[in-house]
């Protein structure tokens, strides 16, 4: 179940770093920057729904695990642990997400994160 919820967490960065690519190389947010919309609004805009879509996947799973194991001794430690763990993607992903021209590029500057997360002996 654990590693349940490290492949939400690292999927999350994969998105954020994916997303931004997409959209620049279709010149998306060439267009949105030509609005009165801020470059925050623009990027949380852009990595809010992914954002929100891992917290619900991280929450589920955390439910069944609570329902099938018991619950854990300390809920406000896992809230803050979870929590932390995705602000650790979301910073590393949008710098990421800087120097990748496309979609293409994406899978490739994400690979290094993306499988040490899915590997448990990576050092």
């Amino acid at each position: 179940m654990l590693t349940r919820i490290a492949r939400r967490v690292v999927g999350l960065y994969a998105s954020t770093v994916t997303t931004p690519a997409s959209r620049r190389q279709a010149l998306f947010l060439k267009r949105l920057r030509s609005t009165p919309a801020s470059d925050a609004g623009i990027l949380s805009g852009l990595v809010l729904p992914v954002t929100v879509l891992a917290l619900v996947q991280v929450a589920v799973i955390l439910a069944v695990l609570a329902a099938v194991a018991g619950a854990p001794d300390n809920v406000l430690l896992l809230t803050a642990a979870v929590l932390s763990t995705v602000i650790m993607m979301l910073g590393p992903g949008l710098a990421t997400a800087g120097p990748t021209n496309s979609p293409g590029h994406a899978q490739v500057t994400t690979l290094p994160s993306v499988s040490c997360g899915r590997r448990s002996n990576c050092s």
